[in-house]
């Protein structure tokens, strides 16, 4: 099933356009480029640790929160998803 909702995804921005999408609700937070596209999963806000997407400026990024420690923190493996001037060109 993740690899179907990957695929489409990809597929359909690609017919679109576009450079990525995001996409959610699959409990598998993902982070990757998939034939020219930036996938990226947000994963899911109730198994620990939690993940979301932060938005700020002109980045999104995936991170981590555990709701254990109250820690919210950047993933390490996490990296800049689109910037302004990636969008604008």
């Amino acid at each position: 099933m993740l690899e179907l909702v990957k695929r489409e995804s990809v597929r359909y921005v690609q017919d679109l356009g576009c450079q990525g999408v995001i996409t959610g609700h699959t409990h598998f937070p993902l982070d990757e480029w998939t034939d020219g596209v930036h996938y990226l999963n947000s994963g899911c806000w109730v198994d620990r640790p939690c993940t979301y997407l932060y938005a700020h400026n002109d980045r999104i990024e995936l991170r981590t929160w555990d709701a254990d420690t109250r820690d919210m923190r950047q993933d390490e493996s996490t990296r800049l998803i689109f910037n302004s001037s990636a969008l604008s060109a």
